[in-house]
C-alpha cells in the first residue's frame, strides 16, 4: 500500500491541524460537535489527545509484533484542553520524525507495520476532527485537496477493504464512481459477496458522486451528506444507487476494540451527516445488516475507542481506531 501524500507532508498536516483545532474550539469547548452529536467540544479535543498519546506510545515501543498500553491518562480539569492537544501532537510529530516512515511500528490493519502507516493515519484523523470542531464553531474550512485525495485512498483501501471481508451480505448494488472535480482524482468501487473491488479513474459506473475533493473524503465519513455533492446515475433503468448510498452513510458498526481506532465509530462520533440520509428500506422491505433500521435495533456496548482501552470505541474511524 503506497500513500499518496509523502511522509514529510503527513508530518505538516498533523500539527497544522492540531493547532487549528485548538485553537477553532477554544470558545466552543461547551459547544455540542453536530457530527458527532454525543459530543462537546471539549469531548472532541480530549478523543484527539488520546488518540495522539496512544499512538505516540506505539511510535516509542518500535515494535510491530503487539500493542502497547499507554495506560490510563486524562487532561486534568481546570487545563485548557486546547494546550494539551496541541502537545500531544507536538510529542507525537517529534517521535514520527525522529523514528522515519521505515522503523517498525504496530497497527491495526495487520500490514504496513510501520511508522509511515501511523503518520498518514494520524494526519488524517486529526484532518476530519479539525473538520468537527469547526462544526462546533461554525467556522468549517475545507481539508486541503492533496490530503482529501490521500484520505479517500486510505479509506477505500484501508478502512473499506478490512470490512468488506467481515460482511458477505453488503453490496453496493453496482459499482459506484468517486470523482473529484478540482483534482481530477477518481476511483470506481464495486462491493458484492464479501469482495471489494477498486479501481482508480473515471470510467461507466452505476451512479457517480462528484465533489470537491473535501467533500467526497467528508462524504466517506459521514461528515458530508449526499446533497452537498452531485449524484448522477449512467443508466436511464432503475439502479440501486438509493441503497448503495444508504450503505456508504451507514451508522457506527461494532466494536473490533482490539484491532482498531479510526474515525465515526465512538458512541459519540458515529459521523452524522449535516443532511438526511436517505432511509428507504432494503430491497425486499426486510431490514439488512446494513439498514438503519437494523442497526437501531441491535445494542451497543459502552463507549470506548481510539483512546488505547481494549473497549474503546472511536472516530475515527469499532476495532481500536481513531477516527
Amino acid at each position: 500500500m503506497s500513500n499518496l501524500a509523502p511522509f514529510e507532508r503527513h508530518l505538516e498536516v498533523i500539527s497544522y491541524e492540531a493547532v487549528r483545532l485548538a485553537a477553532v474550539t477554544a470558545d466552543a469547548l461547551d459547544h455540542k460537535v453536530p457530527s458527532c452529536p454525543e459530543w462537546t467540544g471539549r469531548d472532541l479535543i480530549d478523543h484527539v489527545w488520546h488518540v495522539h498519546t496512544f499512538w505516540h506510545a506505539q511510535v516509542r515501543a518500535a515494535d510491530d509484533s503487539a500493542r502497547r498500553d499507554p495506560g490510563e491518562r486524562s487532561i486534568p480539569k481546570g487545563e485548557e484542553p486546547g494546550d494539551w492537544l496541541e502537545d500531544a501532537a507536538g510529542g507525537l510529530v517529534e517521535a514520527l520524525e525522529a523514528a522515519g516512515p521505515d522503523a517498525p511500528c504496530w497497527n491495526w490493519s495487520g500490514e504496513a507495520l510501520n511508522v509511515g502507516w501511523v503518520a498518514r493515519r494520524m494526519a488524517l484523523e486529526t484532518a476530519v476532527h479539525r473538520f468537527d470542531g469547526e462544526l462546533a464553531a461554525g467556522d468549517q474550512t475545507p481539508i486541503e485537496p492533496d490530503v482529501a485525495v490521500d484520505g479517500i485512498d486510505e479509506f477505500l483501501r484501508v478502512h473499506l477493504q478490512g470490512d468488506v471481508p467481515d460482511a458477505p451480505e453488503a453490496t453496493l448494488g453496482g459499482t459506484l464512481c468517486l470523482a473529484c472535480s478540482d483534482t481530477g482524482k477518481a476511483w470506481i468501487v464495486e462491493v458484492g459477496g464479501g469482495q471489494l473491488r477498486i479501481r482508480e479513474g473515471s470510467g461507466p459506473a452505476s451512479a457517480c458522486l462528484r465533489g470537491t475533493a473535501s467533500d467526497v473524503y467528508l462524504f466517506t465519513w459521514n461528515r458530508v451528506g449526499v446533497d452537498d455533492l452531485e449524484l448522477t446515475r449512467a443508466e436511464r433503468k432503475p439502479t440501486r444507487w438509493r441503497p448503495m448510498i444508504r450503505w456508504w452513510l451507514r451508522p457506527a458498526r461494532r466494536c473490533r476494540a482490539e484491532r482498531r481506532c479510526r474515525l465515526g465509530w465512538a458512541a459519540g462520533c458515529q459521523g452524522k451527516p449535516r443532511r438526511a440520509p436517505i432511509t428507504e428500506p432494503a430491497p425486499g422491505g426486510r431490514p439488512s445488516r446494513f439498514s438503519p433500521r437494523a442497526e437501531r435495533a441491535r445494542p451497543r456496548s459502552g463507549h470506548a475507542g481510539s483512546r488505547s482501552g481494549p473497549d474503546h470505541r472511536s472516530a475515527n474511524g469499532g476495532r481500536l481506531r481513531t477516527a
